[in-house]
């Protein structure tokens, strides 16, 4: 078993912990939180001085009515809100979840239409991003496990080795603009990304929650 690496506390004012469950392979862990349980976002976006630059964050928003596949809309939230702050039941817009599997998956989708993944935004279980040098080693790791052996076996690896979590991807597109998706649909990207299409393909592909 990996010994995890030290980390530092940050304090970030508007974090709070919660639990949401997924559906993960059964691997031993020595984590303290709960064999079924995984952070959901907080009240903000993920760290934003380490994200590309410091332009303004947008909002991913789904749109879906019955069956049929969402529509991805991008709002822009220059005030860093939460991102459950854009949700409107009445005109059925919801934010997209983006778990740690979502997140693997939308990122191994992504690399067979053209993208590079740059790495993952890693978070652990007090909701604190760990230091970018443990960040950077984790997802040099991580790429080739989920390119070669898939989302869950990936998942695992995080949850199992490290009791991390997978709260954001950085990817390049075709065009070599990169952009970052984040846990609930929190992101920055540049209009001329088109993240709403790209967003839309791979929920067709992957069916993220």
């Amino acid at each position: 078993m990996r010994t995890k690496p030290v980390i530092e506390m940050l304090h970030v004012p508007w974090r709070r912990a919660r639990t949401e469950p997924v559906s993960l392979p059964h691997v031993a862990r020595t984590a303290t939180a709960p064999d079924s349980a995984v952070p959901q976002a907080t009240d903000g976006c993920h760290d934003v001085e380490r994200l590309e630059g410091r332009s303004p964050m947008q909002q991913v928003l789904m749109y879906r009515t019955g069956s049929a596949a969402p529509r991805f809309e991008l709002r822009e939230n220059p005030l860093n809100q939460s991102p459950e702050s854009f949700e409107d039941a009445q005109a059925g817009a919801r934010i997209p979840r983006l778990g740690t599997q979502d997140l693997l998956a939308i990122a191994r989708y992504a690399t067979t239409n053209g993208f590079s993944v740059d790495g993952f935004l890693i978070e652990d279980q007090t909701l604190t991003r760990v230091p970018e040098e443990v960040e950077q080693e984790i997802s040099e790791e991580l790429v080739p496990v989920l390119l070669g052996d898939g989302v869950a076996r990936a998942a695992a690896m995080i949850d199992d080795e490290y009791g991390y979590y997978v709260t954001g991807v950085k990817l390049t597109g075709r065009d070599q603009r990169p952009f970052t998706l984040l846990r609930e649909g929190a992101t920055r990207t540049q209009p001329e990304t088109h993240l709403e299409e790209f967003l839309q393909a791979a929920w067709t592909a992957v069916h993220f929650s």
